[in-house]
């Protein structure tokens, strides 16, 4: 028989541990139609090695294929802080929101920046630059690799889509974010140059950009008509700036809210942009192999999370 001190000692460690946020973060997607898959394993090609991402969930909206790669994290004692400065100094382009298949015009983004300027992702009036996490006696511990940890392991997820016949071939619009959902108290901090003060806030959401060069082997990069384009090129209108956004748990199903809002929003001409429409019969709703692409440019549909 198990005995009470022990089961209060393995609650105590889960209730320490994020997998209980992953578990509350895939039922609530769920309950609003998400299809979630826990423990996701990738191979991360600039490591050489398999990575795991806590939850992969997508969902149709207007015909596209919506998904959320996310990385669960939590901290009693220790809170988050992001240094931001004004997100107005820094030049918008939609190609840091990963879109698939890739396009290479310069209308496209620029429309594709009107028709999603609701989203946070793009409206949002800070950036952070730098982030920390403080914890023990008066808060003088600086313990900025877990914040680190929780971004990146979003990032390095990317890899999961990036197989090059995906990239142009696959027409079927795809649009891809990259979330750490952290359980904890969350600050912001900026120079605020009026009172010559360091400004201090709790927030419940951050976003960070940073540079990730994406590494794909491969010299060419298939297209819907059969031809080939160099890989180089397909990468260069990817573009190698990603954001992650960061959402406290209380702020994450507002934050889902608004994104379904947007993107059901949209006008057809609007839909368009983000490729062409996937249907029920190209929508696999379970974990299997990935789809074969063939000579004739017809994919033999699977279930599979690489759909």
């Amino acid at each position: 028989m198990t005995s009470p001190d022990l089961l209060q000692q393995v609650k105590k460690a889960i209730a320490s541990s994020g997998y209980p946020l992953e578990q509350r973060v895939a039922h609530a997607l769920q309950k609003h139609g998400w299809h979630t898959f826990h423990s996701v394993t990738y191979y991360n090609n600039a490591l050489k090695s398999e990575r795991e991402l806590d939850i992969l969930a997508y969902k149709l909206i207007n015909e596209r294929r919506i998904e959320l790669r996310i990385s669960c994290k939590r901290s009693a004692s220790k809170p988050w802080i992001f240094f931001t400065e004004d997100a107005s100094r820094y030049f918008k382009h939609a190609s840091t929101l990963k879109t698939f298949p890739v396009s290479d015009s310069p209308e496209r983004y620029k429309a594709l920046l009107g028709a999603l300027k609701g989203l946070l992702f793009f409206s949002h009036g800070r950036s952070a630059i730098n982030f920390a996490a403080f914890g023990g006696k008066d808060m003088a511990e600086n313990a900025r690799t877990i914040v680190r940890d929780g971004l990146m392991s979003a990032l390095s997820s990317i890899y999961e889509r990036l197989h090059p016949h995906r990239l142009l071939a696959d027409e079927r619009g795809v649009v891809v974010f990259l979330l750490t959902v952290f359980d904890g108290n969350m600050f912001e901090s900026y120079y605020d140059p009026a009172i010559d003060e360091d400004a201090v806030k709790p927030i419940d959401y951050a976003q960070w950009d940073t540079r990730h060069e994406v590494d794909i082997e491969g010299r060419t990069v298939p297209t819907p008509n059969g031809g080939t384009v160099p890989i180089g090129s397909v990468l260069y209108w990817l573009g190698n700036i990603f954001r992650i956004e960061v959402v406290r748990w209380p702020f994450f199903m507002n934050y889902i809210g608004q994104l379904e809002s947007t993107f059901g929003k949209l006008s057809p001409d609007e839909v368009r942009l983000l490729g062409k429409p996937w249907s029920p019969a190209n929508f696999p709703k379970t974990v299997g192999p990935m789809p074969t692409f063939t000579v004739s440019n017809k994919y033999q549909d699977r279930d599979g999370v690489g759909e």
